[in-house]
């Protein structure tokens, strides 16, 4: 009877082991696709890169999102990652030099946010990010980054000097030939923008429903205004140093319940 005992106890006990390392096994399986650091998920993609897809809670103002999974391999892609929360603690995001990617929608719901710092990888920035992030003051991109550089609170590509993003106190730099696309789009509280003389092209949805917006002055320089770039401004004015609409301005640039006047004659289109 005794021996029957004995052998059941190692039975269950060679039972216990191999179930422990069963899961083992197992964890590192997942965690080769799947790595949890302190407040973030990163899931490894198809092509073999790591993205940050999740933050699980947020504990501080400032939010410096991981280079590395716990282990060692670099993250490269950030994928919006909160879900709207109005009360979102954050102010600051400062993206490591790893990131090479940012994905569309990035930011959504942290209507704190008063600051982002750009890595030197960053290669990839969309008009639009941030964009309910009505508090955002600053925008900073790493001095080593080859694709952008920052001025004025702006987000400037450097080879064909575009700004690609903005914010509410941005100053756009003379110098810069270009607006992007939804570059300034959706940032409710921007009131006043100047647009300097070396702009020739302002892209589609470039200032899409600002709708504080008051006043701006498009200078003769301008030849080119995509679609929609100052729509859904209700409360905008625009000063034209043309004597007409040019021919390369889209027909639905503005919308036609806002006053243009054209060659500061005082006469509103």
């Amino acid at each position: 009877m005794e021996k029957n005992r004995v052998g059941w106890r190692k039975l269950i006990l060679v039972a216990v082991i191999l179930g422990f390392v069963a899961l083992i096994i197992l964890a590192l399986l997942f965690y080769d696709r799947i790595a949890f650091a302190f407040y973030y998920r990163v899931v490894e993609n198809d092509y073999g890169e790591y993205e940050l897809v999740e933050v699980k809670r947020f504990k501080g103002e400032t939010v410096c999102f991981p280079e590395k999974t716990p282990d060692g391999k670099k993250i490269t892609i950030l994928c919006p990652f909160w879900k709207k929360d109005s009360d979102a603690p954050v102010t600051e995001l400062i993206i490591p030099d790893t990131y090479r990617q940012i994905r569309e929608g990035v930011g959504s719901g942290l209507k704190n946010l008063r600051s982002v710092q750009f890595g030197a990888g960053v290669e990839t920035v969309y008009g639009g990010l941030f964009c309910e992030s009505t508090q955002l003051e600053q925008l900073i991109v790493s001095a080593g980054n080859k694709k952008y550089y920052s001025s004025g609170n702006c987000v400037i590509d450097k080879e064909t000097q575009t700004v690609v993003l903005g914010c509410k106190s941005s100053t756009i730099p003379d110098g810069v030939f270009a607006l992007g696309e939804a570059a300034f789009a959706n940032i409710r509280n921007l009131e006043h923008i100047v647009i300097p003389s070396s702009v020739q092209t302002i892209r589609a949805s470039c200032f899409w429903r600002c709708d504080r917006l008051q006043t701006v002055i498009i200078p003769s320089t301008v030849g080119c205004i995509e679609k929609h770039a100052f729509t859904r401004c209700s409360m905008l004015t625009v000063f034209c140093e043309y004597p007409e609409k040019p021919e390369k301005w889209d027909s639905e640039w503005i919308d036609p319940e806002n006053s243009v006047y054209w060659n500061g004659n005082g006469i509103a289109e």
